[in-house]
């Protein structure tokens, strides 16, 4: 994967969570595989930082399925993502992403991107959440590439 294609995957996630519908939808329609093996490694990267953000290490499930409840009445509707699914992403923090095993790459990619909406939508400082976590996404993104190449 290339730098570019690091660079088109954090445009694309930019303009969803910023809502730029338009962006988003023509620069999702053109993704190469390259592409797309670097939006979904950046996804899961400012994904699980969202959630230790917001939850700390270990998020409890009591926290977990009230933010889910929350999100899907006030952020991204009840019928985005089923509850299971979204809780199920959230709750896979380090030493428990086998939680993930049971999802389809689609279904993950479809939690994850509506719970990472919710997270960074809970409060008025989500274009400033959504820079910092690109930011950060990027970094471990890059980094985890540079060393899977190395190998």
């Amino acid at each position: 994967m290339t730098t570019s294609s690091i660079d088109s995957a954090v445009a694309e996630l930019r303009a969803f969570l910023t809502g730029d519908m338009d962006t988003w939808r023509r620069l999702h329609g053109t993704q190469d595989s390259d592409a797309k093996g670097a939006f979904a490694i950046l996804l899961t990267t400012a994904c699980s930082k969202a959630v230790e953000n917001r939850f700390g290490k270990q998020p409890s499930a009591e926290d977990i399925i009230d933010f889910v409840s929350d999100a899907r009445v006030r952020t991204i509707g009840p019928d985005t993502v089923p509850a299971e699914d979204a809780e199920k992403v959230l709750r896979a923090t380090p030493g428990h992403e086998d939680l993930l095993t049971s999802m389809n790459a689609r279904d993950r990619a479809g939690a994850q991107t509506a719970m990472l909406y919710a997270l960074t939508h809970e409060t008025d400082e989500s274009q400033n959440q959504v820079d910092d976590l690109l930011a950060h996404a990027v970094e471990v993104t890059a980094a985890y590439l540079r060393q899977r190449a190395a190998r």
